[in-house]
Order: C-alpha cells, then sequence, then structure tokens
C-alpha cells in the first residue's frame, strides 16, 4: 500500500468541517531530524494528541510507503506543559523500531498519521487517518550492517591481496574493489566468512558465505592510498562499504636489486657442448621441468606429451617442485625425476636453486627443455646459462606480476620476478594455449617467440567409451535421477573455481526449478573451502545436490551430464569443457580468457559473466530451460568444434618437432 506523501496512505483522510469545529489534531515527529539509514533498524518517534477524541495508534510512512504502526500513551510531560488544557497531552507520546529491507538514498519525506477515534466510527474501522507532521531527511546506508573490509597493514607498491565480508540487503550480486579512485576490480566473493554481529538465519546459508577477495595494484610514489568496495544487489542499489585508509612502505634496497641476465656461462655451456658431442658417455636427454607431478590439467596435458615422447623413443629426464602420483609413473617408466622442493624467494637461495638444476641437467646430458607452467622459471633459466634450447608451455591467466605476488606472497622481492620475466624473454619459444591468456604475455615475450597451440583430448578414449556406455546405463551406476536434468562441475574445489558460488546461485532458483535438477560437484577433496561448501548444502538444506570427491574416471560423468557447469573465475582453456565437449555435452561457463573461445552462447553452450551471482543465477535457469533437444544440438555443435581443432596428436606434434630438431642436432 502506497500514496502520495502529501495526501497520506488510502483512507479517510478528510475530516468534515463539523469534526473540525469539535477540535483540532496536534503532533510532531522528535526522530528521526536530518538523517535516515537504510536499510536496517530506525527509531521513528515524537507526539500526538486530538483535543476532543482519542489516539491510539500512528502510522509512520517514508515516501508515502506506509512502514510501521506505533501505539500512543508514552509519557510526554513536555508537551503537557506546552498544552495544560489538554490532558492527554500528557501520555501523546509514541516511537516504534522499523525494520525497512530496502536502501533509500537522497530526500527521504518521512510522515506521520494518526488514527483518530470519533464518535461515529463504523464497526470494525480503525479511526479517521490523518496526516498530522512530516520531516525530509537525508537517506544514508548502514555501511557496518553489510561488511568491513578487513584492516590491512603497510603495503609495498604491487599487486596486493584485499579481503573482507560483504553482503547486500537484497540479493547479492557482485563486489568491486577500488584503490584511490581507481578502475574498480571485480572481487571473488562466496568465500568463507560472515559479517560481524549477523547470525545465521534458519535454512539459509548466505550469512556464512559473505567472504570476498580482490588483487588490486598499488601505485607507486604514493604514501596512503585509499580502498572502497561496493557492494551491488540484485536489484541495482549499491551499498558502500566503510573505506579504509593504507599507508604504502617503499621497497626496501633488496627488492630493488636488479636480477642477473640468464647469460650463458661460457666455460661451462663448452664443457657441457662437448660433453653431449661424445656419443659414449650415454644417451642424451630432454629435461622436462614442471612445479607440480600432482593431477591437474596442466600436469595431465605434460603426462600425455611425455608419454608421446617416450613411445618416440625419446630419452627424458624430470624436474618438479613437488612430487605426487605421476613422479612415480614416470621413475617406472625409468624416466630420472628430481624433485627439489618449492623455489627461495631470495636471490642467494634462488641462484643455488638454479645451479642444483643444471647440475642435474649436465649429469643427464640434456640437450634442450620442454618446460609446464610459469613456476619452472628456475629450470628455464638453468637451461638458458647452458646455452640450451627452450619451449616453455603457460597454462596461467595471470598478469605475472600479479601471479607472483599472489603465489610467493607481497613480499616477494621484485628481484625474483624480474629472474622469471627474464627468462621469458630469452626462452626460444613460449606456448599459450589460448590468446586471451598469450595477450596478457604481450609485453613480456617477443612477439617472433610467442604462440599459440590448443590443447587436445584423446578422441579414441572418448569414442571406444561412448562405444559401450550410454548416459542411461552410466546414470543407474552413478545413482543419479534418469529423468532429471544433471547439471556436472568437475574440477579440484578452490576458491577460484567457484563451486560456492555456483551451489550458491543455484540455491537461488525456485523450489520448483531445483525439484527437477541435479547439480553435482566432483572433485570435493579436504579444506576449508570444501567444508564450507558441505556447510552451506547443509544449512540450506539444499536438496538436488551432490559432492562427489576426486574421481581420476571424468569420463563417466561427463557421459551421465546433461551440461557441464564452471563458475571459475580464472580459465585459460579447461581440459574438462574439452572432454565434455567431446562427449557431445554443452557447457555453461563464465566467460572468461580461453572459455570464450570454446563456448559460445546458442552454439556450443551457454555463458554469464564472471564474478557476478546475478548473471551466473540467470545462466543457469537459462540451461534448466532449455528443452532436451535444443541441448543435444548444441553439444553436437560443441563436439565437432573439439574434433576439429582440438586433436591431442597437433599439440604432441608441436613439442616433438621442437625435441626431434634439437636431438638431430648432435646426430
Amino acid at each position: 500500500m502506497s500514496a502520495d506523501p502529501a495526501q497520506g496512505p488510502p483512507g479517510r483522510t478528510r475530516p468534515s468541517a463539523d469534526r473540525e469545529r469539535r477540535g483540532e489534531l496536534r503532533g510532531g515527529i522528535d526522530a528521526p531530524r536530518t538523517e535516515l539509514a537504510t536499510p536496517g533498524r530506525q527509531i521513528v518517534g515524537g507526539w500526538v494528541f486530538h483535543e476532543a477524541h482519542p489516539v491510539r495508534h500512528v502510522v509512520v510512512t517514508y515516501n508515502g510507503e506506509p512502514v510501521a504502526l506505533a501505539a500512543t500513551g508514552e509519557p510526554r510531560p513536555d508537551v503537557h506543559a506546552a498544552h495544560p488544557r489538554h490532558e492527554s497531552s500528557g501520555r501523546s507520546g509514541w516511537t516504534v523500531e522499523v525494520d525497512y529491507p530496502r536502501i533509500l538514498e537522497g530526500p527521504i519525506d518521512v510522515g506521520a498519521y494518526a488514527l483518530v477515534e470519533t464518535d461515529d466510527l463504523v464497526e470494525g474501522e480503525l479511526g479517521l487517518l490523518t496526516r498530522f507532521a512530516a520531516v525530509t531527511v537525508l537517506g544514508t546506508t548502514n555501511a557496518s550492517e553489510f561488511g568491513a573490509i578487513a584492516a590491512m597493514d603497510p603495503v609495498l607498491p604491487g599487486f596486493v591481496s584485499v579481503s573482507g565480508t560483504a553482503t547486500h540487503p537484497g540479493s547479492l550480486a557482485r563486489v568491486e574493489v577500488t584503490v584511490a579512485g581507481g578502475r574498480p576490480v571485480r572481487a571473488r566473493h562466496s568465500l568463507p566468512g560472515r559479517v560481524h554481529g549477523v547470525t545465521s538465519s534458519t535454512g539459509s546459508g548466505e550469512s556464512d558465505v559473505a567472504g570476498f577477495q580482490a588483487f588490486v595494484e598499488i601505485p607507486r610514489g604514493e604514501e596512503q592510498v585509499v580502498i572502497a568496495v561496493e557492494v551491488t544487489g540484485a536489484d541495482g542499489t549499491t551499498v558502500a562499504l566503510n573505506p579504509i585508509d593504507v599507508s604504502v612502505e617503499p621497497p626496501p634496497p633488496d627488492m630493488l636489486l636488479e636480477a642477473t641476465a640468464s647469460t650463458v656461462t661460457e666455460a661451462r655451456a663448452a664443457r657441457h657442448a662437448a660433453v653431449l658431442g661424445d656419443p659414449g658417455q650415454g644417451p642424451r636427454r630432454i629435461l622436462v621441468a614442471t612445479h607440480d607431478l600432482g593431477i591437474g590439467g596442466a600436469q595431465l596435458y605434460l603426462h600425455l606429451v611425455v608419454e608421446a615422447l617416450i613411445a618416440r623413443g625419446v630419452q627424458l629426464c624430470v624436474v618438479s617442485g613437488a612430487g605426487g602420483p605421476l613422479a612415480s609413473e614416470l621413475e617406472g617408466m625409468g624416466v630420472p625425476v628430481l624433485v627439489t622442493g618449492p623455489a627461495p624467494i631470495d636471490r642467494a637461495g634462488l641462484d643455488a636453486y638454479v645451479r642444483r638444476i643444471s647440475t642435474f641437467a649436465e649429469e643427464q646430458r640434456v640437450v634442450g627443455g620442454l618446460a609446464n607452467t610459469i613456476l619452472a622459471y628456475p629450470a628455464v633459466r638453468a637451461l638458458q646459462q647452458l646455452g640450451l634450447p627452450t619451449t616453455w608451455a603457460i597454462h596461467e591467466s595471470f598478469e605475472p606480476a600479479s601471479f607472483f605476488r599472489q603465489y610467493y606472497g607481497e613480499r616477494v622481492p621484485d628481484a625474483v620476478v624480474d629472474v622469471a620475466l627474464d627468462a621469458l624473454r630469452r626462452s626460444d619459444e613460449v606456448v599459450f594455449v589460448a590468446g586471451a591468456t598469450l595477450d596478457l604475455y604481450r609485453d613480456h615475450v617477443p612477439a617472433g617467440r610467442a604462440f599459440v597451440v590448443p590443447y587436445g583430448v584423446d578422441l579414441e578414449e572418448t569414442d571406444a567409451y561412448l562405444a559401450t556406455h550410454d548416459r542411461r546405463g552410466v546414470r543407474a551406476d552413478l545413482g543419479l535421477d534418469q529423468e532429471a536434468r544433471v547439471l556436472v562441475c568437475v574440477g579440484m574445489v578452490e576458491p577460484r573455481k567457484g563451486q560456492l558460488a555456483l551451489v550458491r546461485a543455484f540455491s537461488r532458483l525456485p523450489d520448483e526449478v531445483r525439484e527437477r535438477t541435479e547439480l553435482v560437484l566432483v572433485g570435493m577433496g579436504a579444506g576449508p573451502y570444501a567444508d564450507a561448501i558441505r556447510r552451506f548444502v547443509e544449512t540450506a538444506a539444499l536438496q538436488g545436490v551432490r559432492l562427489v570427491d576426486v574421481d581420476r574416471d571424468v569420463l563417466r560423468w561427463h557421459v551421465a551430464a546433461d551440461v557441464l557447469v564452471s563458475a571459475s573465475d580464472v580459465e585459460s582453456l579447461p581440459r574438462t569443457m574439452l572432454e565434455a565437449m567431446a562427449v557431445g555435452r554443452p557447457v555453461a561457463a563464465t566467460a572468461v580468457f580461453g572459455v570464450g573461445e570454446l563456448v559460445v552462447e546458442g552454439s556450443t553452450g551457454f555463458v554469464c559473466e564472471p564474478l557476478d551471482l546475478v548473471s551466473l543465477t540467470d545462466m543457469l535457469r537459462r540451461v534448466i530451460g532449455t528443452d532436451q533437444a535444443a541441448l543435444d544440438a548444441l553439444g553436437a555443435a560443441a563436439s565437432d568444434l573439439v574434433r576439429e581443432r582440438h586433436d591431442p596428436d597437433g599439440y604432441v606434434r608441436h613439442f616433438a618437432d621442437r625435441v626431434d630438431t634439437w636431438l638431430a642436432s648432435y646426430s
């Protein structure tokens, strides 16, 4: 119910002349006087009495919208002193707490209407509704009720992490961070965290996933910057959290040391070349370098290349920062493996680390190197110092300076980062799996040395599986509803993959939509983020969500699915998407980096904006609302695209050709 502020809410608002002669209505508003903070709770109060009739209640309005009903009768000796002839003036006070759920900004008309009990009331009527007071106040926002930016110690120039909690009085869409009034940066939201003083409501896990984080750049030359956060709701309204001032320290001297170039040590390179030229000293090898031999997209592509090279009779050795299941598999194939541990971030330690790798390369009679991921830079530097050629595959869709700050911490010396950037500049070839990722590195890799070589998937394995498995059979094996719309998300559960945001968006769908849908997350594992997903599903009593541990047999989940879904905010060219598309399943995903080169709305799947819950929820609604025939057509187009552009032989052949050239130079 609403009305024009000048007229008041609908009702009997015009007293007759006869009634006016029988007494006047007097009153006023004491609070608020100048400002009104919304949304949340506000106290509105004042006084009112009629000279001839009782006034039991007051209706309060904001901009003509009734928002509360207050009872009168509170003692007001000050009013009685001003109106001693009217006994009712002594108990004319009224106060009410208004719990207003939306944001009101700018001028707000606060109105007060008295329900006057006249003698001729018809039974059931509340009374004559008459406006007796109004005040115009300025609408402000209760910023602290909707989150806070975490306090920050003094920072160094460069990329830093900004975190905190953020909610919206309606429904959260996105969170954006600005530094010194610069360009807004969208934050990763839906992280574990609760706004101070907010308790979890029954049947909803929203209050437990209010955390956010963004990496923003602090400019050089500043002594202090203001960091601000704006929270946008589904209705387009915004809440600005209280900004914070952050001190900026000048970089310490050890961070400003210039990295020594990856120059060839002539004597050492000559000695190594002489050893390689002597065929009697053992096989010549290719060094394969990576940061981790666990199970992951980048590592699995490396494994694909390694298996193909071994099948061609190429002798390999491997250097990795961390071990994992692939290490034992490689050693089982007779491949020497050196696990070095993580690279140090002090210059002396890093130089010793590089020497250890170069010594291993000399011992193994290495003639060239294949590096996998940007974190393999120490091995690339080691090979460059021996005068050996390198091909380097970059998978990370991060601006390099931002990546190293995120990976090593905000106080990693610039000189260490410069070692990696220098290695990039000097690498013989740097390979990217997506054009969007290459664009991030254009300033660091000479144009003639940067190439896009798309990943591939094993189509023979996929087709062999499809020849013996179909959707109904696999669903029966997995216990999935045959008639449900099944959405599957495959990948290690971690914040950048956005699985918690995906579950949160799914919870916002109407009950009747979720009742015929199953959302399956494959890759749960352990850790705070995975635990937060489990708590959210439990707290919200969310039906239709299935949480599955890591499963290396992902093909069966792709076959069982109707659509592969992803809410990642950083992806280059995900292997899981290629696999699902090869099976004939469309993909619904955030349009980030190389994803846009695979997934096109209405052609091979569905896309949404990154880091926007409203856009993600709308995408899920479109997916579920699309009929099966249309989904099958999208899946067929997706399969055609992968089979045309992503044959694994092309990816393997590129690296094999480089290796053949290096080995041939010593024949």
